[in-house]
């Protein structure tokens, strides 16, 4: 499962990405913070969740690659990357960001793909806008859930991705073809701006799968939702269900989707 943040300079994409991770207690990775002197941006260096930092880009590098006003050191980049430790995929992997300065290691994007070819739980940031092949193909990927970050959606994310941060840990837990029934119902997720669906599916659903929550009947199944019990019912390999959300009432009037208690199903069977 691979969640990309994107969206235009200054929609709070890092901000985000960085309250993500502060919740989860297994994690590996590095982002890149701005330099600031005297309230300016001068530069970006990296900081590793080992502690490691190095300042990579910054406008009195003398490096003939430039990105903006910023020369981009690929040898100190190179070196960064080299001396990560393994990643443990018991652990979630983040790295932000997937953008121009990063590009230009050819290291930088073989990590990436190592990253992305794996079964490992991933979370980072890619460019909102680019030409590049590279940025083009990890954003067309089809186990990934790009989440657009806006000014507007900004708090409704953050709540989505509370949610995400507590299912985390049975997540990774879960057998291959359990992940992958999650990871096709959140992309699809994602790529409809579902996120009341997206956040139910890791606050509640993947819990409610490994769990036990879920027990057979006659004609579908019986799910121990987290304040009572919701019938789902199975005809024609169609799902309905009595909850709320489901049937678009209570707190969710007029706004139906598929509920954490379809979605448990969905992983089990």
């Amino acid at each position: 499962m691979k969640f990309l943040l994107t969206g235009k300079p200054g929609a709070g994409k890092t901000k985000l990405l960085q309250g993500f991770i502060e919740q989860i207690p297994n994690k590996q990775g590095f982002v890149a913070e701005e330099v600031l002197e005297k309230g300016e941006r001068t530069g970006f260096q990296l900081v590793s969740s080992e502690g490691k930092i190095a300042m990579f880009a910054s406008v009195d590098s003398p490096s003939p690659i430039r990105v903006s006003k910023y020369g981009v050191d690929v040898e100190t980049l190179n070196q960064f990357l080299h001396d990560l430790p393994p990643f443990d995929p018991k652990n979630m992997v983040y790295i932000d960001e997937i953008g121009p300065m990063q590009l230009y290691s050819a290291d930088f994007k073989r990590l990436v793909t190592q990253i992305l070819d794996t079964a490992t739980l991933y979370v980072g940031t890619v460019k909102y806008h680019s030409d590049d092949e590279f940025i083009a193909a990890v954003r067309a990927r089809d186990d990934v859930a790009l989440l657009c970050v806006t000014p507007e959606n900004r708090a409704e994310l953050q709540h989505t991705l509370n949610g995400i941060a507590r299912g985390t840990q049975t997540f990774i837990a879960m057998d291959e073809t359990m992940r992958h029934k999650v990871t096709r119902l959140a992309c699809r997720y994602a790529r409809g701006d579902s996120y009341t669906q997206l956040y139910k599916l890791f606050n509640n659903a993947v819990n409610y799968s490994m769990n036990g929550a879920v027990r057979p009947t006659g004609d579908g199944y019986i799910v121990a939702g987290n304040h009572s019990d919701h019938s789902v019912i199975v005809r024609d390999g169609h799902y309905t269900c009595d909850c709320d959300l489901y049937n678009g009432q209570g707190d969710f009037a007029g706004q139906p989707g598929e509920c954490s208690h379809i979605q448990a199903v969905t992983i089990l069977w």
